[in-house]
């Protein structure tokens, strides 16, 4: 394998990687969200 095409490989890999994590991220914080919002509106003293 050439040098280049490892990298142009390696990078490729850290993208798909980072895209997921970031996926994973905005799921989780979604979930938060609705959590704390649900959370808000049951709770009788606001």
């Amino acid at each position: 394998m050439a040098p280049i095409r490892r990298i142009q490989a390696v990078n490729h890999a850290l993208a798909q990687r980072s895209e997921c994590i970031n996926q994973t991220e905005v799921l989780a914080s979604l979930l938060v969200k609705d959590a704390a919002v649900r959370a808000y509106r049951t709770n009788p003293v606001q």
